[in-house]
């Protein structure tokens, strides 16, 4: 079976993540995870639940990042 190479040129949208998990929006964000855990208590945060995991979509993320919670 031949090796993957790594991929040149830019990257695909399809490449990013759909979901974060909450540790990933707090080291995007530079919150602690308590502090998302309790901003997604208070409805600052919209997440969703996955299986017995909170998870952040991608959208949410865009919207985190560029408005701020």
């Amino acid at each position: 079976m031949p090796a993957k190479t790594a991929r040149k040129g830019p990257v695909a949208a399809d490449d990013y993540p759909k979901i974060y998990r909450v540790h990933e929006v707090a080291k995007l964000t530079g919150l602690s995870v308590s502090a998302v855990y309790k901003m997604i208590a208070d409805g600052r945060i919209r997440a969703i639940h996955l299986g017995t995991r909170r998870v952040v979509t991608a959208e949410e993320m865009r919207r985190i990042l560029t408005e701020g919670t």
